[in-house]
C-alpha cells in the first residue's frame, strides 16, 4: 500500500520504546477501552473511585505499553503472541465467555433485571418479518427502541433463527481473520484480540449483545472491504451502496456514513466518490423517510433526536458539538490519505467525536456520575480504533 496515515505510521525499532506512536495508541486505547470501563467496574463492585482510577489506569498502561514493546518482551512471549495458536485459544475463549455470559444475561432478563438489547432486536425483527410497523411496542423495560430499520434488517438471520447471541462473536472472528489476511501476522491479530478483550466494557456489551458492539465492529468490516474492493466491478459497487446506505440507518445520528467514505473514495476517483455518497445518502434518507411515514408518531429512531435535546440542553451546548464536528471535518478534508489505515483513523475520528461530546455533555447532566450511561457511547467505535491500531503496528497499511 502506498503512502502513511495521517499520524504518520512508522516502524518500531526494538530500541524506540518510548516512540510517539505508542504513546497515541495507549492514550486512545485507555480513552476508548477503560474509561467506559470505569462505569460498569465501579456498579458492580462497589469500588472507591478515588484510590482506584489512578491505580487502574497505571495498570493498563503499564498492560499496553508491554503489549506494544517487543523489546520489553521476553523470547518466549513473543512466540506466544506471534503464533496462530494463540489466535485459536483466544477465540476459544471468546466463544466460551459468550455462551457464560449471554446466559446470564438471559437469566436476568427473565426476571426482569437484563438489559433490553436483545428483546430490542428480537421483537422488531419479528413484526418486520411479519408485515408489521417494527417499533409498534416498546421494550420489555418501557424503553423506545433507537436502533434503526438497517440495524434490524442486518440482525434478522440471527434474531429470528435465535442465534443472536453469536453474532458479535462472529463479527469479532471475522474482524480478527481480516487482520490476519492483510497483515499476514498472527500477532497483529492477537494484539486485536487482547486490546477487545481487555476492556471491561466491551465484554460487557458482548453478555448484553448490544447493539453498539455490533455497529462498531460492521463499520470498522465495511471500511476494510470498501477498500479493497470498491471499483474492482459494478456488481460489487452497487452492492456496496445499497448496503452501507441501509447500515447508515443503524442510528439516526450516522446519517453521514456514506458521504464520509465517499470522500474516502473521492481520494481515489472524484466522480466515483460523489457518485458514492449522493446515492449511499439517498437510500439512507429514504429508507428514515419510509419507515417514518409508515408511523410517524411512532418511529423511535428519532428518539435520539429527543435525547440530543436533553443532552445539548441549550446554545452553548449545541455550538460545542457543532464546532468539534466541523474541526474533525477539516483535520479529515486536510489529511486523510488514500491507505487503509488513514481510512479507519478517521472514519473513527469522524464517528467518535459527536459520541464523545455526546458523553462529555451526559456527564455534566449527571452531575460527572461516572455510572450513566454516557461513558458507554465511546465504546461504540471502540473496534474501529483497534482495528487501526493493530494493523498499523508494525506496518505500513
Amino acid at each position: 500500500m502506498q503512502g502513511k496515515t495521517a499520524l504518520t505510521i512508522t516502524s518500531f525499532s526494538n530500541s524506540d520504546i518510548f516512540s510517539s506512536n505508542k504513546i497515541i495508541y495507549i492514550f486512545l486505547l485507555l480513552f476508548c477501552l477503560q474509561l467506559p470501563s470505569l462505569a460498569p467496574i465501579i456498579r458492580y463492585l462497589h469500588i472507591g473511585m478515588y484510590w482506584f482510577l489512578p491505580s487502574y489506569l497505571i495498570i493498563f498502561v503499564i498492560f499496553y505499553f508491554f503489549l506494544l514493546s517487543k523489546s520489553l518482551q521476553s523470547l518466549y512471549f513473543q512466540k506466544l503472541l506471534d503464533s496462530s495458536f494463540t489466535t485459536l485459544i483466544l477465540l476459544l475463549f471468546l466463544l466460551i465467555i459468550n455462551a457464560i455470559l449471554y446466559h446470564h444475561e438471559l437469566v436476568l432478563q427473565s426476571i426482569g433485571r437484563g438489559t433490553d438489547a436483545r428483546d430490542a432486536l428480537t421483537f422488531t425483527g419479528y413484526n418486520l418479518v411479519h408485515g408489521y410497523f417494527p417499533y409498534s411496542h416498546l421494550t420489555y423495560l418501557k424503553n423506545p427502541e433507537s436502533a434503526g430499520p438497517g440495524l434490524i434488517i442486518f440482525a434478522l438471520p440471527f434474531t429470528y433463527s435465535g442465534s443472536y447471541g453469536l453474532l458479535i462473536p462472529l463479527l469479532i472472528t471475522t474482524s480478527a481473520f481480516a487482520i490476519k489476511i492483510i497483515t499476514r501476522s498472527a500477532f497483529n491479530t492477537n494484539l486485536y484480540l487482547l486490546c477487545l478483550f481487555s476492556s471491561p466494557a466491551v465484554m460487557q456489551f458482548l453478555a448484553e449483545a448490544n447493539d453498539y458492539l455490533i455497529i462498531g465492529l460492521v463499520y470498522g468490516l465495511i471500511a476494510v472491504v470498501l477498500f479493497y474492493f470498491w471499483g474492482k466491478n459494478w456488481l460489487y459497487d452497487i452492492s456496496f451502496i445499497v448496503f452501507i446506505g441501509v447500515l447508515a440507518t443503524a442510528r439516526l445520528n450516522f446519517f453521514y456514513l456514506a458521504p464520509l467514505l465517499g470522500f474516502f473514495i473521492w481520494k481515489r476517483n472524484k466522480k466515483q466518490g460523489i457518485y458514492f455518497a449522493l446515492t449511499g445518502l439517498l437510500i439512507t434518507l429514504s429508507i428514515h423517510i419510509g419507515f417514518y411515514l409508515w408511523n410517524p408518531h411512532h418511529y423511535t429512531p428519532l428518539y435520539v433526536i429527543h435525547y440530543a435535546r436533553y443532552t445539548f440542553n441549550n446554545a452553548y451546548g449545541l455550538s460545542i458539538l457543532i464546532s468539534a464536528c466541523v474541526l474533525s471535518g477539516i483535520i479529515t478534508i486536510a489529511a486523510v490519505k488514500n491507505t487503509l489505515g488513514s481510512w479507519l483513523f478517521f472514519l473513527w475520528l469522524c464517528l467518535t467525536t459527536p459520541l464523545a461530546v455526546g458523553a462529555l455533555f451526559c456527564l455534566m447532566n449527571e452531575h460527572w456520575n461516572i455510572q450513566g450511561i454516557g461513558l458507554g457511547y465511546i465504546t461504540l467505535t471502540a473496534p474501529i480504533l483497534i482495528m487501526w491500531i493493530s494493523m498499523c503496528h508494525k506496518n505500513k497499511i
